[in-house]
């Protein structure tokens, strides 16, 4: 799921790529996505105003000298892209912004202190609320639905946490709901049939697991890596390594080897070579592949990795175990 949504979010850095390093893709985007755009590119002909809409190096928001207002009647997700240059705007729809990697910065005009939002945090931005978000660094994974008035119901389950401020409000987000959110996201964007359908129905789901709060979120949290954990040692057994299994769960490999070993009581290590050795008599019991032969399938040099494995675990030699399990 993770390596389809890279895919998805690599693409939109390639598409706004296009458009954000020159003034013609730019002033299109505003006619497009604009509410106001007409008042905006005539606002361009002042020069001074031109420089701050198209000066690719700013990095602190602007106001601009007309206030842009985004609109959209279409749902939809957007990574917030590394090329885009953060500028206070409103707009006519609901915005949530979740942070999946790094940490985004929201700022508020009139606000002399900025919002940090962190991994696993997320914000809502209600319609007609002003707020400029701070320039995407690599390694930030922002991920934004675009939620038109017309899904105003699709925020029901929402509830505004104790931090909130002014037409934002803030929340915290779960394991469990982080992969609805990946779920919404890639569903609008596979152009399958139901495909929006779906990606609301997903969102719906991520913002009631959300508005559940700390009730589920830790626990949830837990399940979700040991779940992870099954699921790719059973995909990358032959190559399984505690680096590959942070990669893939998107931690560090110091907090995926702790949360193990806090979970389980056993090192990544130890997890793996349960697996193998479970896969080692399954086959041994269902195939007729010699010792080498599934020594190699399981990522082993050589045999002597399969008969350490039964001579620690059963006592036992491969072949005896073959042979005893043959005789039942």
């Amino acid at each position: 799921m993770r390596v389809r949504l890279d895919k998805i979010l690599q693409a939109h850095e390639a598409d706004d790529s296009e458009y954000f390093l020159s003034e013609s893709g730019i002033k299109e985007r505003i006619k497009a996505e604009f509410l106001n755009a007409d008042e905006i590119l005539e606002a361009l002909d002042d020069a001074e105003f031109g420089k701050t809409v198209f000066d690719y190096s700013v990095c602190e928001p602007r106001e601009w000298k007309v206030t842009p207002i985004r609109t959209s009647q279409t749902f939809y997700f957007k990574k917030h892209t590394s090329v885009q240059r953060p500028y206070y705007h409103g707009h006519d729809f609901y915005e949530f912004v979740y942070v999946y990697k790094g940490s985004c910065t929201l700022y508020l005009p009139g606000e002399k202190s900025v919002c940090k939002i962190g991994k696993g945090e997320a914000f809502l931005a209600s319609p007609d609320s002003v707020h400029a978000l701070g320039r995407a660094r690599a390694g930030d994974v922002i991920v934004k639905a675009v939620i038109p008035h017309g899904y105003g119901r699709l925020l029901d389950a929402l509830e505004a946490s104790e931090r909130s401020e002014g037409e934002h409000a803030f929340y915290k987000v779960s394991a469990e709901a982080e992969k609805y959110i990946y779920k919404a996201v890639e569903e609008n964007f596979s152009r399958r049939k139901h495909s929006e359908r779906a990606a609301l129905k997903f969102l719906d789901l991520a913002f009631i697991e959300i508005s559940r709060g700390e009730d589920a979120s830790e626990e949830r949290e837990k399940n979700s890596i040991t779940d992870l954990l099954g699921l790719y040692l059973e995909k990358n057994l032959t190559e399984a390594t505690l680096k590959g299994f942070a990669a893939y769960a998107g931690y560090s490999a110091g907090y995926a080897g702790r949360t193990i070993l806090g979970l389980t009581g056993s090192t990544f290590t130890q997890l793996a070579e349960a697996k193998k050795f479970e896969e080692a008599k399954r086959m041994l019991r269902e195939t007729r592949l010699s010792v080498e032969e599934i020594a190699s399938s399981l990522g082993y040099k050589n045999a002597s990795g399969v008969y350490k494995l039964f001579a620690r675990e059963l006592g036992t030699t491969p072949g005896r175990y073959r042979e005893g399990e043959t005789k039942k």
